[in-house]
């Protein structure tokens, strides 16, 4: 998780100064800095990280969904759309 966090604050500090760069010219820097094989191994652990929280947010229901009415109302049948509930 470590090098995954070090990956996107290399990212976020490449964006952040990049004006007119192309998402390839990002990439071939960053790869420049880090080393090819840390770089590849690290842009496959964020991209599994973002993969694994897409499939977590499909599966969560919408923060006023009836599920968390408590405490101050009884739980409820879900009202946000999420399917098997």
């Amino acid at each position: 998780m470590k090098d995954v966090l070090q990956f996107m604050d290399n990212l976020a500090e490449f964006l952040g100064s990049s004006e007119g760069q192309t998402i390839e010219e990002i990439r071939a820097e960053l790869c420049a800095e880090m080393g090819e094989a840390q770089f590849l191994e690290a842009e496959r652990k964020f991209l599994a990280f973002i993969e694994e929280q897409k499939s977590k947010l499909k599966n969560t229901h919408a923060s006023d969904c009836a599920v968390h009415n408590e405490p101050a109302y009884p739980n409820g049948p879900c009202n946000c759309g999420m399917t098997g509930e």
